[in-house]
């Protein structure tokens, strides 16, 4: 068992296409989760306060980076995995095992 799949979710609560992906994120996660498919998503924040990433992040059930941490460990993903992330919602879908990126584009797959 175990994680089989990291998705990295970059996001925000002021974007309004992010407020209507994370509901199907949050059903497709939830749903992985029942089966012990090996899902796991770390959130990172892309809010311009800590009330406003405390008010989103409340609504998602998976790990999230601290607010106070987000900007510096958005720079890092994205140096490490040699990838730009211009635009919110991102889903980066990691291979934990091997430390890969398998895929740029992870919204295309949550349906």
């Amino acid at each position: 068992e175990g994680v089989k799949t990291l998705g990295i979710y970059f996001s925000a609560s002021w974007c309004g296409p992010c407020k209507t992906f994370t509901p199907l994120l949050k059903a497709v996660y939830e749903s992985k989760k029942e089966k012990k498919d090996g899902l796991e998503i770390l959130y990172i924040s892309r809010d311009k306060s800590q009330e406003e990433f405390d008010g989103y992040y409340g609504t998602m059930p998976w790990l999230g980076v601290p607010y106070t941490d987000a900007l510096k460990i958005d720079k890092a993903i994205q140096l490490h995995f040699k990838t730009k992330v211009k635009a919110v919602p991102t889903l980066l879908l990691i291979d934990p095992k091997l430390g890969v990126l398998i895929e740029k584009e992870g919204r295309a797959r949550i349906h």
